[in-house]
């Protein structure tokens, strides 16, 4: 009976190094989304970035509506970066799409780490992390680079480790003025 069977082999183009060593890289891909969206969330709420940028003075309504803007456009850069890459990788091909959306990001990226004061937090931060997000989304979402991922990884390991981080950050904060005062009063 076993001499009647047929043994398939797969093909060399699934069983090398290369298959090993860029599925994890596109499934940390799918990580630092889940922890850039929730590193997102908690920044906006820490009392140093109202400090930062100027929001102290505004009112609760203004503060909720520029943080929800905020995340509206990185939501939107997403939703647009998924939509158009696509088109961008039909149009251009694919290496010339994921060096465009690179750059993309890393504008969005310099943006944001620029960006100081109000006005910055209404234009830089909001342009900022929808550029970021285009670019993100775009390139994951090109067909032939997607290949297979272990999807959600981003809730496993991303969003759990960034409230762990915004925790610590907020400590921090509360550490650093609290010796910022104590330094304060041995001066005088």
């Amino acid at each position: 009976m076993a001499e009647d069977s047929i043994r398939v082999t797969d093909a060399k183009e699934v069983k090398n190094w290369k298959v090993h060593v860029y599925c994890p890289a596109v499934c940390f891909g799918a990580i630092a989304l889940g922890y850039d969206v929730s590193v997102m969330g908690g920044t906006l709420i820490l009392p140093s970035f109202e400090r930062d940028f100027g929001l102290v003075n505004l009112s609760e309504k203004e503060l909720n509506d520029l943080t929800s803007n905020i995340l509206s456009a990185f939501q939107a850069g997403m939703f647009f970066g998924a939509l158009g890459s696509y088109y961008f990788a039909e149009r251009f091909g694919r290496k010339r799409s994921l060096c465009g959306f690179t750059c993309l990001f890393m504008v969005g990226a310099a943006l944001m780490t620029g960006s100081t004061g109000k006005l910055a937090a209404l234009t830089y931060f909001f342009f900022g992390s929808l550029m970021i997000c285009m670019g993100f989304w775009a390139m994951w979402c090109i067909r032939e680079t997607k290949g297979l991922s272990l999807e959600d990884m981003d809730k496993l390991f991303g969003a759990p480790h960034s409230d762990e981080l915004d925790e610590e950050a907020q400590k921090g904060v509360e550490l650093r003025i609290e010796n910022l005062e104590d330094a304060k009063g041995i001066r005088q």
